[in-house]
């Protein structure tokens, strides 16, 4: 669902689909509320990643807000302490471009040298940087050298041993046509071996249907993961074909070459966006890879969460699915000890409701929690995003801020960090980001 788009006033969560055979311990208990950490970013943070004692967030802010609670210019990057949430001020590179500009997508190179950022921008501390960068992580220099300038923007990317790969909305990469995905060599030469693509356009018609698979799309990738092995890659997006062949949202190709796997969910299970909304087929914004599970966030119209079967040969099916998310499902994250899918969105932030009918019928805003075996919700964490929408949930009434939410979800030992627009968790003061002990 977009997250300006609504239907209807409240949504209750549903639960359907069939129980794994996998008995997992049940998760501890969590608090509702975020660590005490100082400082935050003035905007929203899309994408997140770490290397030592250092998380480094991303998106599209002007300010950072210090442990001090002084405020100093920032550019859409910037890196924090690990342990105590402080601001490190020797690492802020300035991204530029238009009103458009976000940073959505980061990834390190496999020596530690190097953040790459993608995104929808056009320069990085005044150098021309199209979509993708370099940026050495010592000095915060950007290496002009690397100029793969992808047509359009980077939505994910995915660091391997040799190569870096990128998914987004883009047709081109280094001038060559390159259809929303493609690989680059840590020096920035295009991959001329690893050439998957997908595409959206005409759902095939023993599956069309205009409510749960419609003609539209244009195939754009949102997330990439590697299998335990990184021998394969998940591809997650909104596309019905890869390489050619019929895939829904998800697919598996091969690292090395980009040749597609057998591996596939059946057509059917994954809804896509009615022909009265945004016809073409759903969008699968996040996943999580384990040996035998591929756990899934969706998200245009209908939204849900739904798991999948790796250990069945190359059937991928269904193994539970929660439908009834008031708002895109755009990050998912397991716990360490693999009890608890974390979840976030826009869900019960926007215009829309989100009220369980488990839990005493608590209201949700923007992030949740599930078993993974089989879907159930965690009622012991339901923290509040604010601010928020909607109509009937306490709090509610106020004009809809539908570009509030959870955007991505990152684990490190033992915790959470969320990133996102927000201005509290749990009536705790944020800004851009938050850490949860887990």
């Amino acid at each position: 669902m977009s997250r300006r788009i609504a239907r209807v006033l409240v949504l209750v969560f549903v639960l359907s689909g069939s129980m794994s055979a996998i008995v997992a311990p049940p998760a501890q208990a969590l608090s509702n509320n975020p660590d005490a950490i100082k400082s935050r970013v003035q905007g929203k943070v899309y994408a997140q990643v770490h290397l030592g004692n250092l998380i480094y967030v991303a998106g599209h802010f002007t300010k950072v807000i210090d442990q001090n609670g002084d405020r100093h210019p920032a550019g859409s990057i910037a890196a924090f302490d690990l342990s105590s949430g402080d601001w490190d001020p020797s690492f802020l590179p300035v991204v530029g471009g238009d009103l458009h500009l976000k940073v959505t997508a980061l990834a390190i190179s496999p020596d530690g040298s190097t953040l790459y950022a993608g995104g929808d921008f056009d320069s990085v501390n005044g150098t021309n940087e199209k979509n993708l960068a370099a940026i050495d992580l010592t000095t915060g220099q950007v290496d002009s050298a690397f100029a793969p300038n992808p047509g359009g923007s980077v939505e994910a990317l995915l660091a391997g041993p040799d190569l870096l790969y990128m998914g987004g909305s883009f047709s081109h990469v280094d001038g060559k046509r390159r259809r929303h995905l493609a690989a680059v060599s840590y020096d920035g030469t295009l991959s001329s071996d690893w050439r998957p693509y997908t595409e959206g356009g005409e759902c095939p018609p023993p599956y069309h249907d205009p409510q749960h698979c419609s003609d539209g799309g244009n195939g754009t990738v949102r997330s990439l993961v590697f299998s335990p092995d990184q021998s394969q890659i998940y591809i997650g997006g909104s596309y019905y074909y890869v390489n050619g062949q019929l895939r829904n949202c998800l697919s598996r190709v091969s690292a090395s070459d980009g040749s597609l796997d057998g591996w596939a969910v059946p057509f059917g299970d994954i809804y896509g966006d009615p022909d009265g909304h945004k016809p073409g087929p759903n969008m699968a914004w996040s996943m999580v890879v384990t040996d035998t599970r591929l756990f899934v966030g969706f998200g245009r119209l209908p939204n849900y969460m739904q798991a999948f079967r790796l250990d069945d040969g190359l059937v991928g099916d269904t193994v539970w699915k929660d439908g009834g998310m008031a708002g895109n499902v755009e990050t998912v994250a397991l716990s360490p000890d693999g009890t608890r899918l974390f979840a976030g969105g826009h869900f019960g932030t926007a215009k829309l409701d989100f009220q369980l009918n488990q839990c005493g019928g608590a209201w949700v805003h923007g992030m949740i929690s599930v078993d993974p075996v089989d879907g159930s919700f965690n009622c012991d964490w339901i923290p509040t995003i604010k601010p928020f929408g909607g109509t009937s949930a306490p709090g509610s009434g106020m004009a809809p801020p539908n570009f509030t939410g959870a955007w991505d979800m990152t684990v490190i030992g033992d915790a959470l960090w969320v990133g996102g627009y927000m201005t509290s968790i749990s009536d705790q003061k944020v800004g851009g980001f938050a850490r949860f002990t887990i």
